[in-house]
């Protein structure tokens, strides 16, 4: 093991509170000595005298790397977590029972550093430098825990959250769609920031001398009164009181201005209709099993998981085979384009079985 891996081993222990940075260099502790697939792949079955060679590499293969990452992770965590964890059988359900651990209480700091990102507005007056430092800081935490925010959607909340003096920006951004990194994004606001402060110290310079030249000319003005002598006061005009309104009888408005006319225009409501169109091949087809549960037969893919006891989730089989869960959790699905789906509450069954029309002879018929 090199020195830096040394140094990660001794300078990361996990206590609780820095579970996600643990976590995360854990990960790349395991992925530089080549056994972090065990944390993701099912443990092979045991060899007997009729198995091959091959199948009897993979089973040791695994074991071994299996037994280095349990050693990895033990020596990367407290004394009390490491009582707790001795007697586990794989790296995998070390993991597993961590996550329960230390996993909620990161989500719940994603969720809240995603919430301020999301709330942060530039207050009037403020420096763009300080809001966008408050920017990056909020999105970094954001990032620490978990929170996945591609660039393109970053720049638009940022941009979203400059203040109403930056409007003339924000639209050209909109309309010109110019692609920007978080530091581009900061000297392109920086310089606009220059132009708005030059431009409102030369507003306030011509402000300055049409006050100036109003108080000459009032000055004028009283000097010419003086000259001419009082000035008689004029008379104001006395407003007559309008009489009965013909349709409710009240006095102080004619029926044309009465609150109670039908005759106004009543406010109405637009009404909008949001039109879906999607289009595919007409020779594709989709078959519905009828499962009412997602599952998958291996740990990878798996975003959050939780493990589950002998018999807690049982499920059968299209054959009638009654097989039992051993966790639950979240899969993120990529898709070919650039889009994801997430399936929530997905079960992790080893024993599922595929192509299970080949293995047990069934066939579809379409009619």
């Amino acid at each position: 093991m090199t020195p830096s891996l040394m140094n990660i081993l001794k300078d990361n222990t996990l206590t609780g509170d820095n579970y996600v940075t643990w976590k995360r260099k854990i990960g790349l502790l395991l992925q530089s000595e080549k056994h972090k697939f065990v944390l993701t792949t099912p443990k092979p079955p045991a060899p007997n005298n009729e198995s091959s060679i091959m199948c009897r590499d993979e089973y040791e293969q695994w074991k071994t790397s299996d037994d280095m990452a349990k050693c990895y992770i033990m020596a990367t965590i407290s004394d009390v977590l490491q009582q707790q964890h001795e007697g586990m059988e794989s790296a995998a359900d070390i993991m597993m029972s961590l996550e329960e651990m230390f996993a909620m209480k990161s989500r719940t700091t994603k969720r809240e550093a995603v919430t301020a990102f999301m709330n942060l507005r530039m207050k009037p007056g403020q420096a763009v430098k300080d809001h966008m430092m408050k920017v990056i800081a909020h999105l970094n935490i954001a990032e620490l825990h978990g929170a996945e925010i591609d660039g393109e959607t970053k720049i638009d909340m940022v941009v979203n959250s400059l203040s109403d003096s930056f409007d003339q920006f924000k639209l050209d951004y909109t309309l010109n769609k110019k692609e920007y990194t978080l530091q581009g994004l900061m000297q392109d606001v920086q310089s606009a920031e220059k132009i708005l402060v030059k431009g409102k110290g030369q507003e306030i310079h011509m402000v300055g001398k049409v006050a100036t030249v109003k108080a000459r000319q009032k000055v004028k003005k009283q000097q010419k009164k003086k000259q001419l002598g009082p000035i008689k006061k004029e008379t104001k005009k006395v407003t007559k009181i309008k009489g009965k309104c013909f349709l409710c009888g009240e006095k102080g408005h004619w029926k044309r201005n009465c609150p109670k006319s039908q005759n106004k225009k009543e406010e109405g409501n637009l009404n909008y209709l949001e039109t879906c169109f999607l289009a595919d091949s007409t020779d594709s087809w989709i078959i519905d099993s009828g499962a009412t549960n997602h599952v998958c037969y291996s740990l990878q893919g798996f975003q959050e998981r939780r493990k589950l006891s002998k018999n807690e989730i049982n499920l059968r089989l299209g054959n009638g085979t009654l097989v039992s869960a051993s966790a639950v959790g979240d899969i993120r699905v990529y898709l070919d384009s650039r889009r994801h789906l997430d399936l929530i509450d997905v079960y992790y069954v080893p024993q599922f079985k595929r192509a299970i029309q080949e293995e047990f002879n069934f066939s579809f018929l379409f009619e």
